[in-house]
């Protein structure tokens, strides 16, 4: 009750002042044109304008209660398309999930271009997939450049989805030429990281490969043992295509010291790295040097894998390398590379008889295809052909995956004591 009289009390007061404006103001609304000039009291001006504004709404709603049903007919119906591309998109999708890749592409190209941009960029992408996976390159990338024309040229997931396309086709360069572009504007893009390091890795691009390491490691691309599988690949490589180079030695030689000097500790140590390193060093006629590099880092941490290169080395005097063997050999007594290693460094030294002891012991701890080959020359240099052509027969069955139980009776022949 008392907010009643509450708003009785404002209208009557404001009924008051509406009265006390219009016997207190009498402005006028002058509209003048050419040839006519109309003249309103201003209360009259304002009354007229509301009346106008009424007869606008009210004309406005009887407009849409008459057009409404029409517009919800349309709308309904650019619904029910919209439902039913939607629908053959699915169908689309789902048959990509199941790898009928004929079916989806045809179901996700007819409705690719009736989506909005993130549906229409996802059925191109997984179309031009389906074509890929059928074997159609040129309809993928064909469908790759209509959704550069729907979505933009600068599109991260087409980019991708191409330049992965070339690098299954091993066509590196026009991989390297899209990632390249995709890095200027996702330069810590993990996945476009990956695919570069793959196409440098494709393409034995191992300098532009080497700067892209920290890149890959700070964005965690790869843990630190991938890195380290990456720093040994990629200086072996470069070693090796320096031993290749046919320029003169001291600059092959100062370029070989220059990459060395700035390998990591750890890298240096590799037995792959070292390998190649001293191979390297010994291809442009540094034998020597190579020799007591390689016998250092032996003596330091044993390597089967760099005892055997050990053995193959052209050393200037082969004597020091067979004593410095031996010597290996009080640690190593059983170890059959090791053997085997003194056996060819006997060959080279014409000690006949001594490196067939070397090799018999060799292989009575290890059946090898190598070892049988080394004691059948060493037979026939000592007029042994007999025993040769049975050791050649041994080497060929255990090349092949035959053991000595399969072909027992042949091998007891064998002077192997």
């Amino acid at each position: 009750m008392k907010q009643v009289i509450f708003i009785l009390i404002l209208v009557v007061m404001a009924g008051g002042l509406l009265f006390w404006l219009v016997e207190n103001n009498e402005g006028s609304v002058l509209i003048s044109t050419q040839n006519y000039v109309v003249q309103f009291s201003l209360w009259t001006a304002l009354i007229t304008a509301l009346v106008a504004i009424m007869i606008l709404r009210l004309t406005y709603a009887a407009l849409r209660g008459l057009l409404a049903p029409g517009f919800r007919l349309v709308a309904g119906r650019k619904q029910r398309r919209q439902e039913r591309w939607r629908k053959q998109n699915n169908r689309g999708l789902l048959a990509f999930a199941e790898g009928r890749w004929a079916a989806a592409r045809q179901d996700l190209l007819k409705t690719a271009d009736r989506l909005d941009e993130p549906g229409a960029l996802i059925s191109y992408v997984a179309a031009a997939n389906a074509a890929a996976q059928d074997g159609e390159i040129g309809e993928a990338l064909a469908t790759l450049q209509r959704a550069d024309g729907a979505v933009g040229t600068n599109n991260l997931a087409v980019g991708l989805t191409r330049a992965r396309m070339f690098l299954d086709e091993e066509q590196y360069q026009q991989a390297l030429q899209v990632l390249s572009l995709l890095r200027t504007n996702n330069i810590h893009h993990p996945y476009v990281l990956a695919l570069l390091a793959q196409a440098y890795q494709s393409v034995g691009d191992w300098d532009q490969l080497e700067k892209l390491l920290p890149d890959l490691l700070g964005n965690k691309v790869v843990d630190k043992a991938q890195m380290f599988e990456y720093q040994v690949q990629i200086r072996s490589a470069q070693l090796q295509s320096l031993a290749q180079s046919q320029q003169s030695h001291e600059e092959t030689l100062k370029q070989v010291e220059q990459l060395w000097s700035r390998t990591q500790k750890v890298v240096k140590a590799d037995p792959v790295v070292l390998g190649q390193y001293v191979q390297t060093l010994e291809s442009i006629g540094e034998g020597d040097v190579a020799e007591t590099i390689l016998r250092k880092a032996i003596s330091k941490n044993w390597s089967n894998k760099l005892v055997l290169q050990y053995g193959d080395m052209d050393s200037s005097n082969p004597v020091q390398q067979l004593i410095t063997a031996e010597k290996w050999l009080r640690a190593q007594p059983n170890n059959s590379d090791l053997l085997l290693v003194l056996g060819r460094l006997c060959k080279s030294n014409k000690l006949w008889g001594k490196g067939r002891d070397y090799l018999e012991a060799s292989l009575r701890l290890q059946n090898r295809p190598e070892t049988c080959a080394e004691l059948a020359e060493m037979m026939t240099m000592l007029g042994e052909d007999e025993q040769s052509k049975q050791y050649f027969k041994r080497g060929l069955l255990t090349s092949l995956g035959l053991g000595k139980d399969q072909f027992g009776d042949e091998l007891k022949a064998e002077p192997v004591q």
